[in-house]
């Protein structure tokens, strides 16, 4: 009993530990799922707060700075000035960091405001001095340009002496509006920012830059992806992963697939070649029905050469017949040139009698003719 709880405990045990880890792609779907809201939504505060503190989970990169940048405007399009000044901040220490800036230039409020009209940009209102009610001088009613003079009598007479005024440091000006008789309180039209914010502006920018920053998740969660494959032990193959188990099992494969096209591409080669070796055969073959009475001595090397193996019985019957009738074309022409005519006739009669051919007869008519000296 006390093994089994013990067995359970650890388990359990384990399934918290692997509840609290969680994968980079989780991470990254987390973040984009936040983007998604936001994106649809930046004017509302509850999915500009979730973006932001997403964002703020996330290592220091251009995604990173982007998503700051969207969530400045997002305050902006909120009228919190204040929150997007704050989160402008934020993105230019990032960009610092990584040495990118661009993003800086995407959410700077300057761009989307329109002067106030009341404070002129100044941010600053004016008003008369409460002190000095707008004269500009001393509110000390006995200050005399700096200078308070009493009588006090010095050896029995009275005379005048002077001293500096406390109030004004003897400068005679009042102290608090440094003499010039208004004091500045912030605009409370603008805020104290000089300008009004155009959220129509900061739309149009908010849309702008969309399709760089949807790249920007979706790689994010790509790499999300590769890096819980690669913690996994699996290798890249083209555009997914693998263990290596399957890695061996898919080269085998395509190994043993090379292989069988391998012996296919050589035997197709052979038959190729064997093709072409019949049809030269053939050719020669065909050509040895001329040349055996045309060119014997031709048709003999020929025959003695390229057939002297043939298996076909008929084609065996012409190759013999072909090299009677070339050894007595020959005959005939060594009895022709020994001035013999008719033994030359009588070879020649001998290779008709074995193959008719239309040069034979000739060279019969011809050799008959001659003879008889004709």
């Amino acid at each position: 009993m006390r093994v089994l709880l013990l067995i359970i405990f650890t388990f359990s045990l384990f399934a918290q530990e692997e509840e609290k880890t969680v994968s980079h792609y989780q991470e990254a779907m987390a973040f984009k799922s936040s983007w998604v809201l936001y994106k649809n939504a930046p004017d509302n505060y509850a999915s500009y707060r979730a973006f932001l503190k997403s964002a703020e989970k996330l290592e220091d990169s251009e995604l990173k700075a982007g998503a700051y940048a969207y969530a400045a405007l997002g305050a902006y399009l909120q009228g919190k000035v204040e929150y997007g000044t704050r989160t402008y901040n934020s993105l230019n220490e990032l960009g610092q960091n990584i040495g990118d800036s661009k993003w800086l230039n995407f959410c700077s409020v300057d761009q989307f405001g329109d002067e106030c009209s009341v404070c002129e940009g100044s941010a600053k209102n004016s008003r008369a001095c409460k002190k000095c009610n707008g004269t500009k001088t001393c509110r000390n009613a006995e200050c005399r340009k700096g200078q308070i003079i009493k009588l006090e009598k010095i050896d029995g007479n009275f005379e005048e002496v002077s001293t500096d005024c406390p109030v004004c440091e003897a400068t005679g000006f009042c102290q608090t509006c440094g003499g010039s008789g208004i004091y500045k309180i912030p605009c409370n039209i603008c805020r104290s920012f000089g300008y009004l914010l155009n959220k129509m502006k900061v739309r149009e920018q908010f849309k702008s830059g969309l399709m760089g920053m949807n790249a920007l998740v979706d790689a994010h969660l790509v790499e999300g992806f590769e890096k819980d494959q690669l913690a996994k032990g699996k290798i890249k193959r083209g555009d997914r992963y693998y263990t290596a188990a399957e890695i061996e099992k898919m080269d085998t494969a395509a190994r043993l697939k090379n292989e069988r096209t391998s012996q296919v591409q050589r035997r197709r080669e052979e038959q190729k070649r064997e093709q072409e070796l019949r049809a030269k055969m053939d050719k020669k073959f065909k050509s040895l029905e001329d040349d055996s009475v045309l060119a014997p001595e031709k048709a003999k090397k020929v025959i003695e050469n390229d057939f002297s193996n043939v298996a076909d019985p008929v084609k065996k019957r012409y190759i013999n017949t072909y090299l009677k009738q070339a050894d007595l074309m020959i005959k005939a022409k060594e009895a022709e040139n020994k001035g013999l005519e008719l033994e030359a006739i009588k070879w020649l009669k001998e290779a008709q009698k074995l193959r008719d051919h239309e040069a034979i007869k000739e060279k019969i008519k011809k050799l008959k003719l001659e003879s008889i000296g004709l």
